[in-house]
């Protein structure tokens, strides 16, 4: 049985990603200015991508993800998301619903 979601196609490039105690951390790396209390929200905005990368790499690969994480360089800020059970159901309902709007 093929893995869920590989009739879809997604376009993107993963800014970071590497194995560490055979798990994945992924990283998106954003290089505009962030003001004081922001960091949350605009990071917000890349957590649906950060979701289809994360699932795609477990789908992919062997390995976990066990971190996901957009990390303004300008400030060193990063802001992490939980990947657990309830963030892969999240996923597969946003690419349950791509599926449907195509």
């Amino acid at each position: 049985q093929a893995p869920p979601h590989t009739d879809i196609v997604l376009n993107g490039v993963i800014d970071l990603a590497f194995v560490e105690n055979k798990a994945w951390v992924i990283l998106d790396l954003k290089t505009d200015a962030v003001a004081d209390g922001q960091a949350e929200s605009q990071a917000a905005r890349c957590r649906s991508g950060l979701y289809a990368y994360a699932l795609a790499l477990e789908q992919l690969t062997a390995y976990p993800v066990k971190d996901l994480a957009v990390l303004f360089v300008r400030s060193s800020t990063g802001i992490h998301f939980a990947w657990d059970e309830r963030a892969r159901a999240d996923a597969q309902a946003l690419l349950a619903q791509r599926r449907m709007s195509t």
